[in-house]
């Protein structure tokens, strides 16, 4: 399938809050070379390649995009043919930590790890209904602000824990 599970996409949204708690497609890393939604960092040459080829210009919908075809499409992928399948295995059949867990180790592969924090806000974003943490929820909030609505919308996300279905179609192959 061409769309990542409800798990994966809290996973996804988990990441990108460690990484860029603002969801600024914008942001430059504070202290590194990262940008964007995702930080890329050893991925920005890459990126900047594929919106050449594409004729896209840089947005949120562009990085997710350059994601997603990493993941969906394995023989292009700089991760790697082995690593994108075993991401992808993950994203549709993992549970929220295992999700997580996979897209930062395959996809992210951070100097600072900071699991835990990626893992707490990839569970807060698979059940907004039934928070553990309110004082969390607000801080995403309060940070992600108009990113992190334009962020939501691309990924499909939806209120109540039901993400629902990611860029269906988006990506041939």
């Amino acid at each position: 399938p061409r769309n990542f599970s409800p798990n994966a996409v809290a996973g996804i949204m988990g990441n990108i809050f460690a990484e860029n708690d603002s969801f600024d497609y914008k942001r430059k890393q504070d202290s590194g070379n990262g940008i964007g939604l995702f930080q890329y960092d050893y991925m920005e040459p890459f990126y900047m390649e594929y919106l050449r080829k594409t004729g896209k210009k840089d947005s949120e919908i562009s990085q997710i995009d350059f994601m997603t075809e990493q993941i969906n499409n394995p023989k292009k992928s700089i991760l790697g043919s082995g690593n994108a399948k075993k991401l992808k295995n993950i994203l549709d059949t993992g549970n929220v930590e295992e999700t997580t867990t996979a897209f930062m180790e395959i996809f992210e592969r951070p100097g600072k790890p900071n699991i835990n924090k990626r893992i707490k806000a990839a569970k807060t974003f698979s059940n907004t209904n039934q928070v553990e943490d309110e004082s969390f929820l607000d801080t995403i909030k309060s940070y992600g602000g108009e990113g992190l609505s334009t962020v939501k919308e691309f990924l499909g996300f939806q209120e109540g824990g039901d993400v629902g279905e990611y860029f269906e179609g988006q990506v041939e192959g």
